[in-house]
């Protein structure tokens, strides 16, 4: 090789280490940008102010089952948040979908200058959760439901007159904050005028208070977490995107020396602990439905005949059946066996394939405590609780002995047990001299539980022998003067010593009225029902309502009472004003009951 075509070679080689040189230290400056700063087991995460408490929870709930990393949180705005995570001064951002970030479903973040349009990082966002917001009121007030466009009207400040929601009523409702209801001395209720009330999440919402519909949906944490709640955003995360191609593979470990500790963070938001921090702690739930009288003989047949055995449940038998487990009092023995009673007066007795109709509403289980169901005497009674079996209908407060009639009715439902007890306040009459026969069970004799003065301690040990076997007890008592609204002292004392005893709840009946709800030391006492499958004609015989509950293993969480009206011995859901004017009646008797 001559002298100049080594020249040429060591020119060209020369050249060759410059350009080499170059583009290594062009590599290098584009990839200093792109590096995040951080050691392998840290995470940095940003969030927009309204999350902030929940990214802090939620950073604390993930270190709790890693200890070894280190996650911090801060706040900035959206947009900011955004450009931190491309620019590698953050590694997730929590944002709430509001708004439509830019670049963060397919924009690609990076300097222009080395790697063009095939730039190593995009940007991408996934949902991690929904931030929501429930509005609730007082157990007893008589709103149930609004729309969406109501709702936020309420949230943005505004004041609905009672005509907006389709109730012609005076007064306005607005939003005030949840603590002005949890304040020393809150009544249970508040006014039809006063407010509605705030609740930040869904698991603030605990007795006194219960949500409300928004279009048709109740907030739980299925429709929450779903996105089905109409008051509830996406809450997205973004990050960083892992890329296919070569060269991101090659450089991963140096540009992103935290990847595995931002994608365990990440893969543990759709975790069950995540969940519990945004939604509440997750528990075992059911609904009961409680319903009054049902009394299928008399006005209550002649329909049945004309009109078929779906005629009695006919408007309300989907709303039981949606319950996990549905409770009423039988007001009438089933058969054609036996004779009436002597001198008792009145009489129920309804045809053996009406119990048909129970099975059809979804009813679980009923109360026998009355002073009806033995009215065709002992013969139809034993009839009575034969064909209760043979449809599977659970029963309590009755039974071919003493012990039977005392034995709770269990029922498990969702992994949580409730017990049925049930007394009458009537056991102990009989009617005539010459036929002495009292409703009372004796250990040879079919009958009833009793509920009296010298009962007490019999009950007392019945609710201690229920509640060592459910987590749930509920009394059913047969009781109070009949046609009355307000329950006497008698009702009162005997409902607060049940629960003084061990019992969660005490649904009442007999008095063919609505009476009044109490709160009790947290627990429930429904003193009253009413009726719900009768054929009096009365009005206030025709106001009735579906007690919906729902329990956990420490008792009633909420409580939500449905309104309804019997017309032509069918009772009706209400809607409108039908269903305020009766919510509002509610709750003013409730008002009534006192110390």
């Amino acid at each position: 090789m001559t002298q100049r075509s080594r020249t040429i070679v060591l020119a060209a080689a020369t050249l060759t280490l410059l350009l080499l040189a170059g583009t290594a230290a062009a590599l290098y400056q584009s990839t200093v940008g792109l590096r995040v700063d951080r050691a392998p087991g840290e995470v940095v995460l940003v969030t927009q102010p309204e999350l902030e408490e929940t990214a802090k929870g939620l950073v604390n709930k993930f270190l709790e089952g890693n200890p070894a990393l280190v996650v911090s949180a801060r706040v900035a705005d959206p947009q900011a948040a955004v450009a931190e995570v491309a620019g590698g001064e953050a590694d997730l951002a929590l944002l709430r979908k509001d708004a439509e970030y830019p670049g963060t479903s397919a924009g690609v973040y990076g300097p222009d200058r080395f790697f063009g349009p095939s730039r190593l990082f995009e940007l991408s966002s996934q949902i991690a959760f929904y931030q929501h917001v429930v509005l609730a009121v007082p157990f007893l007030h008589p709103l149930q439901s609004l729309t969406s466009r109501q709702a936020v009207a309420l949230l943005d400040g505004e004041n609905l007159a009672w005509a907006d929601l389709g109730v012609d009523q005076p007064g306005t409702v607005a939003v005030r904050p949840l603590a002005a209801l949890t304040a020393p001395g809150t009544p249970t209720w508040v006014s039809p005028t006063e407010d509605l009330i705030l609740a930040g999440s869904l698991h603030q919402v605990k007795m006194p208070l219960r949500p409300l519909e928004i279009d048709g949906i109740m907030p739980t944490r299925i429709s929450i977490a779903t996105g089905r709640y109409p008051l509830s955003l996406p809450v997205v995360l973004v990050r960083r995107d892992r890329q296919p191609n070569l060269l991101a593979r090659v450089l991963e470990p140096y540009l992103v020396p935290n990847r595995d500790a931002v994608e365990d963070f990440g893969e543990w938001l759709g975790s069950q602990p995540a969940r519990d921090v945004v939604y509440g702690k997750k528990q075992p739930s059911l609904t009961l439905a409680a319903v009054g009288d049902v009394m299928l003989a008399r006005g209550v047949a002649s329909k049945i005949a004309r009109y078929g055995l779906d005629y009695a449940f006919g408007n309300t038998g989907e709303r039981l059946k949606r319950a996990d487990i549905a409770f009423a009092n039988l007001e009438s023995p089933f058969g054609t066996t036996g004779h009436p009673i002597p001198n008792k007066g009145i009489w129920f007795r309804a045809a053996p394939e009406s119990a048909k109709t129970l099975v059809e509403a979804g009813i679980d289980v009923v109360n026998l405590a009355n002073n009806h169901i033995l009215d065709y005497d002992t013969p139809n009674f034993l009839e009575t609780l034969k064909i209760l079996e043979e449809n599977q209908v659970r029963y309590t407060g009755g039974g071919r002995n003493y012990a039977e009639a005392h034995r709770p009715a269990v029922i498990e439902k969702n992994g949580i047990t409730v017990a049925f007890l049930g007394y009458s306040a009537f056991g102990d009459i009989f009617w005539t001299y010459s036929y002495p026969r009292s409703f009372s069970a004796t250990d040879n004799r079919p009958g009833v539980a009793t509920l009296g003065e010298n009962h007490l301690e019999e009950i007392r040990r019945d609710i201690e022998n229920a509640r060592r076997l459910a987590d749930v007890v509920v009394v059913a008592f047969h009781w109070g003067d009949e046609y009355v609204e307000v329950p006497n002292e008698g009702q009162k004392r005997f409902g607060r010593w049940a629960i003084d005893a061990g019992a969660d709840i005490v649904l009442g009946s007999h008095p063919h009225a609505v009476q009044g709800l109490e709160l009790y030391k947290g627990k429930l006492i429904a003193y009253s029902l009413g009726n719900f499958i009768m054929d009096q004609k009365r009005e206030i015989t025709r106001r009735s309502m579906i007690l919906e509950l729902i329990l956990t293993r420490k008792g009633v969480q909420q409580v939500r009472v449905v309104p309804v009206r019997i017309q032509e011995h069918q009772p009706q859901i209400q809607e409108g004003n039908p269903a305020y004017t009766l919510l509002e009646r509610i709750r003013a008797i409730s008002e009534k009951i006192g110390p």
